[in-house]
C-alpha cells in the first residue's frame, strides 16, 4: 500500500516529508488506530505512504476516484453517518484492530480550513480501548516553497467537487505535504484520548490560536518556538508551570507541550487560577501581575519567560 500511495503522491506532484517526534522513535509495533487532522483529499494517500494501514472512509467516498480506490484495494470499509454509523465505525475498527491491523480515520469528521484542528470524534477512540491497542497521532500539513498558506490554497478542500479540489493541485508546483509522527496516545478514557490527540496535532502545527492572528506564520510558530533558548531559570519555571497544567487537566506531562497556547490547551480562568497562585507563590510576585501576562494566545513557553523575567525586575527592586 505504502508503495501505491507514493506513486500516486507522485503523479500528482506532491513531495512527500516524513519526520518523527522523539516520543514516536520508542514506539513500539503491532497495530494501532492512526489518527490525523483532516485538510485535504491528499491526506489519506499522504497517511497510506508513511504508515501501512487500512481506512475507514465516509460511504459517499466509495464513489470518489483515487480515495474510493484506495479503501476497496488496502481492506478498508465505508461507513454511514449518524449513530448507525458511530455503531458501525466502532465495531469495524475494533474488529480490523484485534485481526492485526492498524487502522486509520480522521477523527474531525470533515476537512477544516486548515487553520484550526476541529474537536476530535471519540467513537474511533472507544473501538482502540476494546481492542487494546493504542492510539498513533500524526499531523499533516502542506507548503509551496515553505508557505503553509499556498501550500492550503493548493491542497485544501472545503467546498466544490472532488475533481475541482484535484485540478487545483494539479495547477500548483513545488507542493510539499509534510506527515509529522508525534508517537502514542494510551489510555482508558476515549474522551481524554481524544483531547490529547488533538492537542498533540494542534501544537506540531502552531494551530488553534484566535483567527484574527493566525497567519502564514502560525504553522511554523511550534518549530520557531523549539528553536528559542530559555535561561536556566525560565526553563525550571516552563517545567513547574507544564507539571502544573498536567495535574490540573490530568493528563500526563507529555501531553502538554511548551509551545501550547492557553486556548489550545483548553486552560478556563478556573483552570488558571490556581496554576497562577502556585507560580506566584514560588517567585514571590502578585498573581494580578502574572494573569496580565496570560492571553488566550500566550503559549507556557511566553508566559514562562516572562514571568521569569517578572520576578527578576521585582527581586531588583528590593535591592
Amino acid at each position: 500500500m505504502q508503495k501505491w500511495c507514493r506513486t500516486a503522491l507522485r503523479a500528482f506532484g506532491v513531495r512527500l516529508v516524513v519526520k518523527q517526534a522523539p516520543a514516536a522513535a520508542a514506539a513500539t509495533g503491532g497495530p494501532t488506530l492512526v489518527v490525523a487532522n483532516h485538510v485535504s483529499w491528499l491526506d489519506a494517500l499522504c497517511i497510506g505512504a508513511a504508515h501501512p494501514c487500512s481506512f475507514l472512509a465516509k460511504a459517499e467516498a466509495r464513489r470518489w476516484p483515487v480515495i474510493g480506490r484506495l479503501v476497496r484495494r488496502h481492506g478498508g470499509a465505508f461507513v454511514v453517518k449518524g449513530v448507525v454509523g458511530a455503531d458501525a465505525l466502532r465495531q469495524s475498527i475494533s474488529s480490523r484492530l484485534q485481526a492485526g491491523a492498524s487502522v486509520c480515520v480522521f477523527p474531525e469528521g470533515t476537512t477544516s480550513d486548515g487553520r484550526r484542528v476541529l474537536p476530535f470524534h471519540n467513537a474511533a477512540f472507544d473501538a482502540a480501548i476494546a481492542a487494546g491497542v493504542p492510539v498513533r497521532v500524526f499531523a499533516l500539513r502542506y507548503t509551496v516553497d515553505g508557505d503553509p498558506q499556498r501550500g492550503l490554497r493548493a491542497a485544501g478542500w472545503l467546498a466544490g467537487s472532488l475533481a475541482s479540489a484535484v485540478w487545483r493541485t494539479l495547477q500548483r508546483r513545488r507542493l510539499q505535504a509534510e506527515v509529522l509522527d508525534l508517537g502514542l496516545v494510551e489510555g482508558h478514557d476515549r474522551v481524554a484520548m481524544a483531547s490529547r490527540a488533538r492537542v498533540l496535532v494542534a501544537g506540531a502545527l502552531g494551530l488553534n490560536a484566535p483567527p484574527e492572528v493566525v497567519d502564514a506564520r502560525a504553522a511554523l510558530a511550534a518549530e520557531v518556538l523549539a528553536t528559542v533558548d530559555l535561561d536556566p531559570g525560565a526553563a525550571d519555571l516552563l517545567a513547574y508551570v507544564r507539571q502544573l497544567v498536567a495535574e490540573q487537566k490530568e493528563v500526563p506531562v507529555v501531553d502538554v507541550p511548551d509551545h501550547g497556547t492557553i486556548e489550545m490547551l483548553d486552560l478556563d480562568s478556573l483552570d488558571l487560577l490556581p496554576i497562577l497562585f502556585m507560580v506566584a507563590s514560588r517567585l514571590k510576585v502578585s498573581a494580578a501581575d502574572l494573569q496580565e501576562l496570560v492571553t488566550h494566545e500566550t503559549t507556557l513557553r511566553e508566559f514562562a519567560r516572562r514571568a521569569h523575567g517578572l520576578s527578576g525586575q521585582a527581586l531588583s527592586s528590593l535591592r
